[in-house]
Formats: structure tokens, C-alpha cells, sequence
């Protein structure tokens, strides 16, 4: 019997008013589909959503209550009669927001999905919409950047910072990468030498970055810093730009309530032009025919090697077992939520639900 996580209130502790809700298997419409969730993360954005902060809300919901879960892949089971552009057994992505991924099945407009190849790694394709695609618009649609210029990110370590890492090494762009302080200086290494593999020029810590004697700018042309902290790691990233360079904020995993002060030499002498970066507007800029091509081009880069997800905690969701009550599974999901919401900024791990449906799961 499907199952879905809702929520009826908001909270700032994400999994306190997550509940596991059953409900009859949906039927499609003429221009819906059923789908089977395969897998589905729990990213940054999900808890702002759960917190009732994040602009674009849930579109769906069960028994009352919202269905959060905006990124995911899943795989069409049945088809309503007018159904034209995807088929049975494909793999779908959401194309748009509030599609509520956190549930064993769902019935969507296809117009509200994308096709995506059913031969690519399955961690890469849950992570699609809400990592991939945002790492690569942000270098490629918001500046236009030269091989051989240098980009400046924070929160380097987390999975949009590392696919920004290998996007960058794909265009010929360096790349510096700010990393956060730990205690545990073998962690540090570690994250480093994560970094390293995948293509990164330098790794620093937000320490080290403010004990530089020499300008980073120096001898580098750092034309464009991506910010997804803000506040005070999010004006050094600031400082430490070339002229006529170009500052993105595209999260704020700091504070949310934060804020930086703009200096003249930010403004005045260096000209820095201050951007912000929302998903949903990049993406409406581009046709159907333009996101599908694109998503193919991921899909190929997987394929070949050059685009790895690394490391996920994987929890398996069983839909349907007689080995766990209803109250161990709900329990089981909600720890998954309350565990990657507690995580710092830039961790490395992403959390994945892995739907099981009595298939083989990989």
C-alpha cells in the first residue's frame, strides 16, 4: 500500500510534525501518470520547506497535510489515455517545484515531468533537479567566463559544490574552494582530498582563507564568487574577487537572517556586480527542447565518468514489509530527516530515501 510523509505545521525542527500517512493506490488522469518513487534526497531546501520558509510550496498533499520532497527520480507504471510524450517503464524527474517526492507513488501532470535515461547511476539521477542543474547554470548562465579564469565558492564540500568543482575542470575553469573549520584535522584531509580527485586547483578552510598574507586575486583572475552561506563567509568570498568580477548567492545554509556589509572597494574600485540565483527563474529561461538536452548532456557525462555523486547515505524506505510496523518505519524516515538537517554547512554526505519495493535495490 503507498505510503507518504506529510506534514501539517510548520516547524524549525524539521522532522517533529512528519508523519507516515497510507493511502489508495492513485489512478492517473487523462494527462497523468502513476509513478514509482525509486529514490529521492533530503536536501536544504526540504527543510525550509518544512520550516514554511521557502517561497515555492508543496503542490501536493495527502489526508490534509503537505507532501514535501522537491527532487527525486521515479519510474512510470501506468499511463492515462492522452498521455503523449513519456511511457511506461521510463524514468522521470520533477521538472517543476512542490512535486512531493517524499512518497512511494504519485500521480503527476507530465507536463510537470522530464524524461530522464533509465541507464544512468540512480544517485545522480534523485539528485537531477535540485544539485546538478544548479551547479552548472551557475557557471554557465550567469557570467560568461573565459578557460583559464578562476571561480571562489564556500560550501565547497557539499554536493553542489562538488559538481561545481567537476563543471569547472569540464570548461577549463579553476577553481578555489572554501571549506569549514572541524576539529577533527583528519576530516579535514579528507575533505580535501575529496576535493582534490574531482578536479578541485585549491581546498582552504574558512580559517586559513582569512590568514592568507598574499591576495588570492593576485596573479589569478577570480571572476566569479558562488556563495551558498552568506553572511560572514559569504563576504570574504566578496573580498577576495577580482575587478568587474561577478558575486552569486544561491543559499543561505549559514543564517538565513544574515547579512554582510558592502564596501566601497567592493562597489566602487573593484566593481563587483552582486547577483542572486533562483532555480525556477534560470531554468524558465530556457525552452523544453534546451532543459532536455541538457539533462541528456549530464546523463552522457555520467556515463562516461566525468560527473560522479560520490559517497550518499543511502535509507532504504520499505513501502511494504511485514519485518516493520508502521510506527519503525515513520520512525526510521523521521531520524533521516532530523540527522541531515543537523549537518554542517558543506557536508559532504548527502541523504538518500531509497524506496523499496520489494525489488533489488542498488
Amino acid at each position: 500500500m503507498p505510503a507518504a510523509l506529510t506534514f501539517g505545521q510548520r516547524s524549525e525542527t524539521p522532522a517533529e510534525h512528519l508523519r507516515l500517512q497510507r493511502y489508495s493506490m492513485p489512478n492517473p488522469e487523462p494527462h497523468e501518470v502513476l509513478v514509482r518513487m525509486l529514490a529521492a534526497p533530503i536536501n536544504p531546501q526540504d527543510r525550509m520547506v518544512l520550516a514554511e520558509r521557502y517561497p515555492v510550496k508543496p503542490q501536493h498533499t495527502q489526508g490534509g497535510e503537505a507532501i514535501p520532497g522537491y527532487d527525486g527520480v521515479g519510474e512510470v507504471l501506468q499511463l492515462g489515455d492522452r498521455v503523449s510524450h513519456l511511457s511506461v517503464g521510463q524514468w522521470v524527474i520533477p521538472k517543476q517545484h512542490g512535486q512531493g517526492t517524499w512518497r512511494s507513488h504519485a500521480v503527476l501532470h507530465e507536463d510537470s515531468l522530464l524524461g530522464v535515461s533509465n541507464t544512468m547511476d540512480i544517485k545522480l539521477a534523485a539528485v537531477l533537479k535540485m544539485c546538478v542543474t544548479p551547479a552548472y547554470l551557475l557557471l554557465e548562465d550567469v557570467r560568461r567566463l573565459k578557460p583559464g579564469d578562476w571561480i571562489l565558492q564556500n560550501a565547497a564540500s557539499g554536493l553542489i559544490g562538488r559538481m561545481i568543482v567537476q563543471f569547472a575542470r569540464i570548461k577549463g575553469l579553476h577553481s578555489i574552494n572554501v571549506i569549514r573549520d572541524r576539529e577533527d584535522q583528519h576530516a579535514t584531509a579528507k575533505k580535501r582530498g575529496m576535493l582534490f580527485e574531482l578536479g578541485a586547483d585549491i581546498v582552504l578552510t574558512e580559517s586559513e582563507i582569512l590568514d592568507m598574507s598574499t591576495p588570492l586575486a593576485k596573479d589569478r583572475r577570480i571572476m566569479l564568487g558562488l556563495d551558498g552561506v552568506f553572511g560572514a563567509s559569504g563576504a570574504t568570498l566578496a573580498a577576495n574577487l577580482s575587478p568587474n568580477a561577478t558575486y552569486v548567492n544561491y543559499g543561505s545554509l549559514g543564517d538565513a537572517t544574515s547579512c554582510f556589509e558592502l564596501t566601497q572597494d567592493m562597489i566602487f574600485w573593484k566593481q563587483i556586480t552582486f547577483r542572486n540565483f533562483r532555480l525556477s527563474t534560470f531554468l524558465a529561461a530556457r525552452s523544453a527542447g534546451e532543459v532536455s538536452d541538457m539533462i541528456g548532456w549530464f546523463t552522457k557525462l555520467s556515463e562516461e565518468g566525468m560527473l560522479q555523486v560520490g559517497e550518499v547515505d543511502l535509507v532504504h524506505w520499505v513501502v511494504d514489509s511485514a519485518a516493520m510496523s508502521e510506527e519503525d518505519v515513520e520512525a526510521k524516515l523521521k531520524a533521516a530527516v532530523d540527522k541531515a538537517a543537523g549537518k554542517g554547512v558543506g557536508e559532504a554526505t548527502k541523504t538518500l530515501f531509497r524506496f523499496d519495493h520489494g525489488l533489488a535495490c542498488n
